[in-house]
């Protein structure tokens, strides 16, 4: 999974901690239809993630922060390592 992906998807992971959770069939769809500033796809084809994939993302994400809430210093030193690992 690209960094363009991983930050869109961790977006949408972080924005559910707080309020309504992303569903991934929505997210999914979203990617196809997001434009960038200049109207252009944000995402190719051979970038788009099923929701399948979008949801093992969530739930791993969610159990990485459910494994460090709280711990700040972790979490700034440690997330986007993690990520990468995803």
């Amino acid at each position: 999974m690209g960094e363009k992906a991983t930050m869109f998807l961790l977006d949408k992971f972080n924005a559910g901690l707080t309020g309504h959770k992303a569903d991934p069939l929505q997210v999914a769809k979203e990617m196809k239809l997001s434009k960038n500033k200049d109207g252009n796809p944000l995402f190719f084809p051979e970038e788009w993630l099923s929701a399948k994939q979008i949801t093992s993302f969530f739930s791993r994400m969610s159990a990485l922060h459910k494994q460090h809430y709280g711990d700040r210093k972790w979490m700034s030193k440690n997330w986007m390592k993690r990520i990468s690992l995803v």
